[in-house]
């Protein structure tokens, strides 16, 4: 069971044709994400706008959707939830996607620091169909929310809902990452960059790293994928990073025993932890140095995922200004929230939203 997909977009279904078969995916991805020299200070520095990856809404996330979706449409899933922070990407983008698929849609949206970008995702989700509920009590009471939820669906939906992991970060939305590892296989191959010393790419909920890892490794890189965590410490770490490999790998391998699977050990892997700062999606002043730096080269950055990524990669250029080239693997969304945030208003938020756009704004 498979849609019609170009190869060109998902060179994992070429690598391994059997993969059309068994491994559905809804088509979301606008093409190839571009890749870019920078100018800075003479290094050896690119970009992989993967904040193209659609006009609709871009990201890192609409390449998880594309497997996570594809799985839905393979259960004659009537619903999804999922969980995130209040300006939560993957909360937002999963409300888009799924909602063009007819599907119901919940989201538990817990705390984080408030600023502008937040607000605006807020609006923005808002003005889709989802349902949406706010824990209103402290992050450790989130498993047993996150339960008590799950329960109400289950009641609703039964077998025909869909949990979907926080940030997407699944073996099936690894997949996603998987064949973006591959994609730029096919790019370093076709000479539109050289092959990448480090690769930088944000550490959430280690979805994007696992699979881009995987994916380097499958497409026969050397390039070292390197994570700057921008979560907790009990999420962004490289064990669940292992964990997340291996359980991706041995899916790729159960649809088609030709792909090996990979088991890497934590020691085989690299997080940086120091641009963490206080708290998830509090911005950091490297964070903003960072976007200062790049917007001028055309790379707009958010402070909770990409500017920390970006920041680390130009404490690596200070220390180590000749060892490259480095790629910044830019996973955040340009794409315009205005056609969503026109449709959505406070008043279309329930009730325990509102405080923060009196009490925070």
């Amino acid at each position: 069971m498979s849609l019609n997909l170009d190869d060109t977009h998902h060179p994992l279904h070429r690598r391994w044709p059997a993969l059309r078969q068994r491994l559905m995916v809804r088509p979301l991805l606008a093409g190839p994400t571009p890749v870019e020299p920078l100018e800075h200070q003479g290094s050896k520095l690119w970009v992989k706008h993967d904040n193209h990856t659609s006009p609709l809404y871009g990201g890192n996330k609409v390449r998880k959707l594309e497997y996570i979706l594809g799985r839905a449409m393979q259960l004659d899933t009537q619903a999804v939830w999922t969980m995130g922070g209040l300006g939560s990407h993957h909360a937002l983008a999963t409300a888009i996607y799924a909602e063009q698929l007819g599907l119901d849609v919940h989201v538990l949206h817990f705390e984080q620091p408030w600023n502008d970008h937040v607000r605006d995702n807020l609006l923005a989700i808002s003005g889709t169909q989802a349902h949406l509920h706010l824990l209103e009590h402290h992050r450790n009471t989130l498993p047993l929310a996150a339960a008590a939820l799950h329960a109400r669906l289950m009641a609703r939906y039964g077998a025909r809902l869909l949990p979907i992991v926080a940030g997407g970060s699944d073996p099936w939305g690894s997949l996603g990452f998987v064949n973006a590892g591959l994609e730029l296989a096919q790019q370093v191959r076709s000479g539109q960059l050289p092959e990448p010393a480090r690769i930088y790419v944000p550490v959430g909920s280690c979805g994007t790293f696992a699979g881009l890892w995987l994916g380097c490794r499958l497409a026969g890189l050397g390039s070292k994928v390197i994570g700057v965590q921008v979560s907790d410490t009990v999420v962004a770490n490289v064990a669940t990073a292992a964990v997340l490999i291996h359980r991706t790998s041995r899916l790729l391998t159960r649809l088609c025993p030709q792909i090996p699977t990979l088991t890497p050990r934590p020691w085989h892997l690299h997080i940086e932890r120091g641009h963490f700062g206080p708290a998830y999606g509090a911005p950091t002043r490297a964070g903003a140095q960072a976007s200062q730096t790049f917007e001028p080269m055309g790379v707009k950055l958010d402070p909770t995922y990409t500017a920390k990524t970006a920041a680390c990669l130009l404490e690596r250029l200070q220390n180590s200004p000749s060892n490259g080239p480095l790629l910044l693997w830019n996973t955040f969304s340009n794409a315009d929230l205005t056609p969503w945030m026109s449709q959505g208003s406070v008043d279309r938020l329930p009730g325990a939203y509102h405080p923060y756009f009196k009490d925070q704004d």
